[in-house]
């Protein structure tokens, strides 16, 4: 299927803040993407 490996979550968040987005709370933030991704799964 896919090739490429998932980001971590801080990866996520380096990534987000490199194409531009302002993230006050990297913890806030964590938390947020961690319950996402456990929605998707």
């Amino acid at each position: 299927m896919y090739n490429k490996k998932a980001f971590t979550i801080q990866q996520q968040i380096a990534q987000l803040k490199a194409r531009g987005l302002e993230i006050k709370d990297d913890d806030n933030s964590e938390r947020f993407l961690s319950l996402i991704s456990v929605i998707i799964d």
